[in-house]
């Protein structure tokens, strides 16, 4: 049996001891039963004290529910009397006592005011529920002794056991017992309710899927407002509201709880309730609660309450029918159920047939019946969205176990990858042309190369064709990272094979050869391809001896600094290596320059030009870098790319780098 079910037992077995030993009689010490004939005088605008009305008086037997309301007089005065004598020694200080008089009263002792619950009209409070206690001290007894009781009735009238004069020690541990059970209990029962129905609403917030959270926490919330009747009069009397606007407020919910208990179950067995049940639930205590609310008099509410509640004996026989059925789906859930909706139910239907028709005492234990329900389902509740939360958090360390089994074998691999990228740039940087190579064909030069990543698809060459000749190229491959750095190796293979077979007069024969062996190792055709696949370069060949340059590009140009002027651009064509356009042709354009001593030559590919950054996070661009060389102008050619990246630094203003850089400049 689970530790839920154990405490749903233990509750529901407590429950009746306090019921048994609220019923127990005690050992009294001294005590005159006043159970039994009394006299009644329904003329509340006589003298009772007067012997004058003695034939205006009735018999009557006490303790009961007095047959007075109609619809022609549903509430009204009367008074109730009784002769007892008086011969046995009296303790020093007693008290009168009746188990509840419906709905005010005023007791009288040989003609004295000794005590009153509740208050009449026009600020009509009711005594509901509440034991009457009166002090009598032995001063106002006499052999014969008379008790007046002037009773206001609205609609319902009962005095309930027990009726009679007990010592002060015996009477005061029976009202304990009887405020306890009857009003303080309940009161603590109703905002231990409101805290379950505040809690039930916080994990339906959390939790929209569970619609069973939502209706238990409506439920309890009315089983709260329920309650109050038993004892706002007794503990919030100075609040300015009487007995019957606090009585409809009660009964409104009064009559929306037993449709409810029926959708939670709909939703607790997950068989979702159709639209029209929904709707029944709603617009049926709904009409009640307007009626109710409409209702001039008490007696006009509880005729209401009465064809309603009626109404509601239909719904035990729906809930079992679901619980025969959620007992076949699942047994453990069906007992539990069974468990705790029997005792709301019995006791109920009891209470709806003892105040609505009268065919029990009407003494509420309805009021014990759904407390004890709402605990132990809320009980049950939060054992399930603990379990819950625990098979969650299990299943939430299997997957961070795996994650974390999953995280270091992807480090283990990542840390392979980084090794061999990192070897990769090795090899790339090995081989791009070192200084030596460079300057056997021009005076002095510079370069930068700076991967986007580890490694990276733009690249510098040379090939040299004796002291003060030869090719220089600077490359930028579609692509970054490793596929960047294949394809940059695939680029200089072919510069070193075909360079030296062309005219250099004529570089553009070079980047045609190029172009065609790149679309044959691509496996490509022009047939039905648009393909921007491929690389960007400038080659330029550098003959010192006449100071001549013969340069072709693809889709990168040529800046020319001259030793006295301004800087000039010469764009290349407008296609790269390797890309096949639609109604295009093949041939690449060429141009020489005759350059002067001084004159610095600069070649890089747009990954620089393309860097965002600036105020309005645009591109370097071209014109920047033209104002750039301007300002380069004095500054030797070796300080010249510190002086570069600073200015590119300070324009990305934190902005990361989005390509491949490359650049190479050289003086011939």
């Amino acid at each position: 049996m689970s530790e839920m079910l154990k405490i749903s037992l233990v509750f529901l077995a407590f429950l009746p001891m306090l019921a048994l030993s609220a019923c127990q009689a005690n050992h009294d010490k001294w005590s005159i039963p006043l159970d039994g004939e009394w006299e009644i005088l329904k003329d509340d605008s006589s003298d009772p004290f007067s012997e004058d009305q003695a034939n205006q008086w009735k018999k009557v037997t006490l303790p009961c529910a007095f047959d007075l309301v109609s619809r022609q007089n549903p509430s009204g005065f009367f008074w109730l009397r009784r002769n007892f004598t008086v011969t046995d020694e009296v303790p020093k200080l007693i008290l009168f006592q009746a188990g509840e008089i419906m709905n005010s009263d005023e007791v009288y002792l040989n003609g004295m005011l000794i005590g009153k619950t509740g208050s009449p009209p026009p600020n009509f409070r009711s005594g509901w529920g509440k034991m009457r206690s009166y002090p009598i001290s032995t001063s106002q007894l006499k052999t014969e002794n008379t008790i007046h009781i002037r009773v206001y009735y609205d609609s319902e009238v009962w005095i309930h056991p027990p009726l009679e004069l007990i010592d002060v020690t015996s009477g005061s541990r029976r009202q304990l017992l009887s405020d306890f059970l009857l009003i303080h209990l309940l009161h603590a029962f109703s905002f231990l309710l409101l805290f379950i129905a505040a809690f039930f609403s916080l994990l339906y917030w959390k939790r929209r899927s569970e619609k069973s959270y939502f209706i238990f926490s409506i439920l309890s919330f009315l089983a709260s407002v329920t309650l109050t009747v038993q004892y706002y009069e007794h503990i919030y009397g100075a609040i300015p509201y009487n007995s019957n606007t606090v009585f409809k407020i009660t009964q409104c919910a009064l009559l929306f709880m037993a449709p409810m208990i029926s959708l939670f179950f709909h939703y607790y067995s997950t068989q979702k309730p159709s639209q029209a049940r929904k709707l029944l639930t709603l617009v049926l205590p709904g009409i009640a609660s307007l009626v109710i609310l409409l209702s001039p008099t008490r007696y006009d509410i509880l005729a209401a309450r009465k064809v309603f509640l009626a109404i509601y004996l239909l719904i035990p026989i729906d809930l079992s029918i679901q619980l025969i059925k959620l007992f076949r789906k699942d047994r453990h859930k069906g007992f539990f159920m069974a468990l705790a909706i029997a005792p709301v139910f019995i006791l109920g239907t009891r209470d709806i047939l003892a105040f609505g028709f009268g065919f029990f005492r009407m003494v509420m234990y309805f009021a014990y019946a759904f407390p004890a329900l709402v605990i132990i389902v809320s009980v049950h509740l939060a054992t399930r969205f603990a379990r819950s939360l625990g098979e969650t958090e299990e299943l939430n360390q299997t997957l961070n176990q795996r994650v974390a089994e999953r995280t270091a074998e992807l480090q283990n691999r990542n840390t392979a990858i980084m090794e061999s990228i990192s070897y990769a740039r090795l090899i790339q940087t090995s081989l791009l042309p070192s200084d030596q190579e460079i300057n056997r064909i021009v005076r002095e030069h510079i370069s930068l190369w700076k991967p986007r990543d580890t490694v990276g698809g733009d690249f510098f060459w040379c090939q040299s064709n004796g002291k003060g000749r030869g090719w220089l190229a600077v490359g930028d491959c579609t692509g970054h990272g490793v596929p960047g750095a294949l394809m940059s190796m695939m680029a200089t293979s072919l510069l070193d094979r075909e360079a030296s077979a062309h005219d250099p007069e004529k570089p553009e024969n070079v980047l045609a050869t190029i172009h065609t062996l790149t679309l044959e190792s691509m496996h490509r055709n022009s047939a039905n391809n648009v393909i921007r696949d491929g690389f960007d370069i400038i080659l330029v060949y550098v003959d010192s001896d006449t100071r001549r340059l013969h340069a072709a590009g693809a889709h990168l140009g040529l800046y020319l600094l001259p030793a006295n002027g301004k800087p000039e651009y010469y764009p290349g064509s407008s296609r790269g290596i390797g890309q096949i356009r639609r109604h295009g042709h093949t041939r690449f354009d060429s141009f020489s320059i005759q350059t002067s001593p001084g004159d610095t030559i600069y070649l890089l590919s747009d990954g620089l030009l393309d860097q965002n950054g600036g105020e309005r996070n645009f591109s370097y661009g071209r014109h920047r870098f033209l104002r750039l060389l301007e300002s380069l102008r004095n500054i030797r050619l070796s300080k010249q790319v510190a002086a570069i990246e600073t200015d590119l630094q300070d324009y990305a203003a934190g902005n990361k780098q989005r390509d491949d850089m490359v650049m190479l400049a050289f003086r011939i």
